[in-house]
């Protein structure tokens, strides 16, 4: 192991010690399930637990900030070129942080018990959970943990309530139970997206799977949603890594019902569609009959998935989620104008969506013509970035700070270049939005400009330094790099 590469192989291995470290003290000694067995009441959060005061919030954000410096450390290590051996030290420190995080409690968020009580709606009292909120189930032992959002439906696609209720048959109706079973679920799918991430770009630039794998696995938000809070973002993130997959493997075929899957686990991945959708009709070495096919067989997926749920005023939830404005650039323009004009707060906020929603569209439909254009499938996966990036920015008015799952996932397969900064920054931003939102709750407006600067401010800083190069010559960022299917003749 001597040398320049034993010698990054020891760091990395540090790195990961420390972000080891930084997790065990950070999230796993306050929020284990055996100093913390139930489910947080109304009222409780990570400000109650650890303090309400500057000591609580330092104890939460010094062992994020460590653990991200570390993450970027161990990027910074392999980006250029990985040791031998690197991808095996990446893979079992993805395992090893989700088992450290695996029994915690879910501090971060409550939708887990919600997505308990959507599992057993569906598998248990055969019901539409788009359609039924837990609250109906008032004697339900699970459903009663449910405290907030029970009279609500939820809105996700009909494959993730299929794959919820995996867990079911080994948990029982004990609560701990379930919670554990739901994250272990989204720790198998956070484990198959790395592999995924890794293949993907092993394909795209050979030699570029450890850092790949590394950006996604070891992200300490990605960790913190999966392993500790049971979101099912990570569903969604596998298939539509599984599709890049296919798209770079020249699995034709395969790549549109494999986008429909992400789809049919939360419909946001709709916004990328389009621009892969238009980039393969472009491609002179994709056979058009194949193209359609992979049409169809998309369109027979979503009737499959969709039509049992869509039956009896179906996704009932989604009006209901568009509605609400908080911790968003939005919510930052919705309080200038109520506070500015005098607007009521309701007003406000249906009042900025014809403000801003033409930027987004703009934006939107010059990605789209750059995809049209795109050299490679680099190049594209950057323009799928860009669009999400921008969604989260412009037009999601409701943000959490697991969304940034979503830019990491597009991320982490270009290995390089100005999209992996933006999207280690949007998620260390994220990480940190969790303090401004619980330790700032006192004062709606306060609360809402923090968590928004704090989720967004690092990315729009980060594209500052680069010179929006990212964003103006997003293919640039590929010059000399062909994947190996790239560099084969075209298919006559």
């Amino acid at each position: 192991m001597a040398g320049p590469r034993g010698a990054r192989l020891l760091a990395l291995l540090l790195a990961g010690l420390v972000l080891e470290a930084a997790l065990v003290v950070g999230l796993l000694v306050p929020f284990n399930l055996h100093a913390l067995p139930r489910p947080l009441q109304p009222g409780e959060s990570l400000a109650t637990i650890l303090g309400e005061g500057w000591g609580g919030a330092l104890h939460f954000v010094v062992p994020v900030l460590l653990a991200f410096a570390t993450y970027t450390v161990g990027w910074l290590l392999l980006r250029r070129c990985a040791p031998r051996g690197a991808l095996v030290v990446v893979l079992a420190g993805t395992v090893l942080f989700s088992l450290t995080l695996l029994p915690i409690n879910p501090v971060g968020a409550q939708d887990v018990y919600h997505n308990i009580a959507d599992a057993r709606t569906y598998w248990v009292y055969g019901q539409n959970p788009t359609r039924i909120p837990p609250g109906h189930f008032a004697d339900d032992p699970l459903a009663r943990q449910v405290y907030t959002w029970s009279g609500f439906p939820s809105s996700y696609g009909p494959l993730w309530y299929q794959l919820s209720g995996a867990p079911l048959p080994f948990s029982g109706t004990g609560v701990r139970a379930n919670v554990i079973g739901q994250k272990a679920l989204t720790i198998i799918f956070l484990w198959g997206s790395t592999i995924l991430a890794a293949l993907v770009a092993e394909g795209l630039r050979p030699g570029a799977g450890a850092a790949s794998a590394l950006l996604l696995g070891w992200n300490p938000l990605l960790q913190f949603a999966t392993a500790g809070n049971a979101h099912n973002d990570i569903v969604m993130v596998f298939f539509a890594l599984a599709a890049l997959y296919a798209l770079v493997r020249r699995w034709w075929l395969a790549v549109l019902p494999l986008l429909t899957l992400a789809v049919a686990t939360k419909q946001v991945w709709l916004l990328v569609v389009p621009i892969f959708l238009l980039w393969l009709w472009r491609r002179p070495d994709v056979p058009r009959r194949g193209l359609a096919l992979s049409l169809v067989l998309s369109a027979l997926v979503a009737v499959a998935l969709y039509a049992p749920l869509l039956a009896g005023h179906g996704y009932a939830g989604l009006a209901h989620e568009s509605s609400h404005v908080i911790s968003s650039p939005g919510a930052l323009l919705a309080l200038g104008l109520q506070h500015g004009l005098g607007l009521s707060w309701n007003t406000a906020t249906t009042a900025i969506k014809p403000l801003i929603l033409p930027f987004f569209a703009l934006g939107y439909l010059l990605l789209l013509r750059r995809a049209a254009s795109a050299p490679d499938a680099r190049a594209l996966i950057s323009c799928a970035f860009w669009v999400v990036f921008l969604y989260l920015l412009l037009a999601k008015w409701w943000y959490w700070p697991w969304y940034a799952e979503w830019v990491v996932a597009l991320a982490a397969p270009l290995a390089g270049g100005p999209t992996a900064p933006v999207a280690l920054a949007t998620s260390l931003g994220a990480m940190l939005a969790y303090a401004t939102y619980y330790w700032l709750g006192d004062s709606f407006a306060l609360q809402n400009i923090a968590t928004a600067l704090a989720a967004f401010l690092p990315a729009l800083l980060v594209l500052a330094a680069l010179g929006f190069l990212a964003w103006l010559r997003p293919a640039s960022e590929y010059s000399g790099y062909r994947s190996r299917d790239e560099q084969r003749p075209a298919a006559r």
